[in-house]
């Protein structure tokens, strides 16, 4: 079974934060395309990004789950 997850909260916070995504990226070290295919559910987060998105949002363990893994639908 494959996930698809919703990002809106997390794009929301890079956003808010960095106003562009290509600003957010540059920092996370992986290029616009790559984080618009991982926003857009065509590539997966690593371990490592996740954890530095964490850092560089400022996101607090509570809301890891609501920016990460909440799923749109199930396919």
């Amino acid at each position: 079974m494959e996930f698809i997850y919703n990002y809106d909260e997390l794009k929301k916070r890079i956003l808010n934060k960095y106003v562009k995504l290509t600003n957010f990226s540059n920092d996370l070290g992986i290029s616009q395309p790559t984080l618009s295919k991982r926003l857009n559910n065509k590539s997966d987060f690593s371990f490592n990004e996740i954890v530095r998105t964490v850092e560089l949002l400022e996101i607090d363990v509570n809301d890891i789950h609501d920016c990460f893994f909440t799923t749109k639908q199930a396919v």
